[in-house]
């Protein structure tokens, strides 16, 4: 509106300007008539709404600059920084070369290619994105191409236990459907719908929990903790817990550890990460130096950190199992992150214990799910080159890398979950810097 022109002056108001996306306003202050003009008190506000991010995607997940914008974060709001973009599933954006890394490749949305061979080989090429289909496929994890349904997660977390009880309530329903008669649906067609809803649900839980941290939203970056078992003979003779403290040690100098932490039974341990994810809010990885075997960490005699299948049967009042910390994450007392890795630097940890036939590596992967472990089929001791040590983890066997999976097998004609674990050998040495 026009200002009059007098002696008491007049205000002079502009109607609500609406900013199409993020970038600069200019404002000129101008006077076009014969008159003179004074203007005092000129203000300029504005009003953010409550949109935080918008992104347009071309077909194979290219942002569409000119119709994506983005909010900027003030001192009051943190990070806004948002790893759920194309496809909907969490992935790191490399902002130098452009590329998506997801859970198990990295995508390149220019040319719509994994930069990586599919570890499904699904398709002819195993570069193809989303199988040359990206309209009606979806892969969210770099993984198994899938396709696309729209499930209402409204609310959804991604703690194990949700995720599994989303699996559940998903096979409880598909596996009504074959004995169900629909008309216009033949039996191949339901059978189609049985299998290709199953596999977005076993895409959903793997998704939710083997890449997800189990407690806490991811973000945080997590702490990394180096632990020195300790014992009494006849488990530890000599300076042996001299030795396991000096590689602790020398661990948790590198960056991102905190201070050397040394336990010497199971409560004890479980204690510790207890204590870290109340001082840092997760744990990012954890690497721990004890005599061992595949039933578990040797500690005080009958006081170890032992598999499931060995709670209480070794009598110590102060021993704990794979159990009691599964217990410890589900009520969130220990968090770890996203990512976060668990090295067993101790010998045989990947070899089967006798009472339950799994190894301490299997029953941490399968029971915690949210980590990878490395545990070795062989004695370990540190590397050591032209006298010196490396800091790095040797075995005269293999080390092996275990994840969890969760797939699906049929039951009297029912669907139920199938908890698996992936073991890879990854080599005799293990640089624990570099996980």
């Amino acid at each position: 509106m026009e200002a009059s022109v007098g002696s008491n002056g007049s205000v002079l108001a502009l109607p609500e300007i609406k900013a199409p996306k993020n970038g600069y306003a200019y404002i000129y202050i101008s006077n076009q008539s014969n008159n003179d003009v004074y203007f005092d008190n000129f203000q300029a506000g504005i009003v953010q709404g409550n949109i935080a991010e918008e992104n347009h995607y071309y077909a194979y997940g290219l942002k569409i600059a000119t119709l994506s914008s983005k909010k900027l974060g003030d001192s009051y709001e943190g990070s806004l920084k948002n790893n759920y973009l194309y496809q909907g599933d969490y992935s790191e954006l490399d902002d130098d070369i452009g590329w998506h890394d997801f859970a198990l490749r990295n995508y390149d949305a220019q040319i719509g290619r994994w930069v990586q061979q599919d570890p499904c080989q699904q398709f002819p090429s195993p570069y193809t994105g989303m199988g040359n289909d990206p309209i009606n496929l979806i892969d969210p994890s770099g993984g198994e191409t899938l396709p696309f349904f729209k499930i209402a997660t409204t609310g959804l977390s991604t703690t194990a236990a949700t995720a599994i009880t989303l699996g559940e309530v998903v096979l409880r329903s598909v596996s009504k459907v074959l004995p169900v008669a629909s008309k216009g649906i033949s039996l191949v067609s339901k059978i189609s719908i049985v299998i290709r809803t199953v596999f977005t649900a076993i895409n959903i839980l793997n998704t939710s929990i083997n890449t997800a941290q189990i407690g806490r939203q991811a973000g945080g970056g997590g702490i990394l903790l180096s632990i020195a078992g300790q014992g009494n003979p006849p488990n530890y003779t000599g300076n042996e817990n001299d030795v396991f403290k000096d590689k602790a040690n020398r661990l948790s100098k590198q960056p991102g550890y905190a201070p050397a932490e040394y336990v010497s039974n199971g409560l004890g341990l479980l204690n510790v990460l207890k204590t870290a994810t109340n001082k840092h809010g997760s744990i990012a990885g954890l690497v721990i130096f004890s005599h061992a075997t595949g039933s578990g960490l040797i500690l005080e005699q009958n006081n170890g950190f032992y598999t499931e299948g060995h709670t209480n049967a070794y009598g110590g009042d102060n021993g704990a199992s794979v159990s009691n910390l599964e217990y410890a994450v589900k009520h969130k007392e220990v968090q770890f992150e996203r990512w976060a890795y668990i090295v067993l630097g101790g010998c045989n940890c990947a070899n089967p214990s006798d009472l339950d036939n799994v190894s301490l590596g299997e029953s941490l992967a399968k029971r915690i799910g949210a980590v990878t472990v490395y545990a070795a089929t062989g004695q370990v001791r540190e590397e050591v080159i032209n006298g010196k040590g490396t800091g790095r983890i040797k075995t005269d066997g293999t080390f092996i890398k275990i994840q969890r999976f969760i797939g699906v097998k049929v039951v009297n004609g029912k669907f139920e979950l199938d908890i698996q674990t992936i073991k890879t050998g990854v080599g005799n040495v293990i640089d624990p810097t570099k996980l």
